[in-house]
């Protein structure tokens, strides 16, 4: 039988407590797909203004999302920013 362990966590998206197993990226299972339309919605700002240096404040307001919640995009891997100037990649 597979050992597996379990944190309590603190969504990212909405800030409820909730049981994670340990390793994953916490996010509760009722905003994983408000991650994904938040995660889609600025990769398509980013890809079709490529050469324009967006910062994740700018993309915040642009979209009218949280920028806790871009940030958190970034912390997770999913954006980079470029160095130096904080723009999202």
């Amino acid at each position: 039988m597979e050992d597996r362990s379990f944190d309590l966590v603190k969504c990212a998206f909405c800030g409820k407590a909730f049981v994670q197993e340990a390793g994953k990226r916490p996010t509760c299972l009722d905003c994983l797909a408000e991650e994904d339309i938040v995660y889609r919605k600025v990769r398509r700002l980013v890809s079709d203004n490529p050469d324009r240096r967006l910062s994740v404040s700018e993309v915040s307001k642009l979209l009218d999302i949280e920028e806790r919640k871009i940030n958190y995009l970034v912390e997770c891997g999913m954006f980079n920013l470029v160095t130096g100037g904080g723009f999202l990649k």
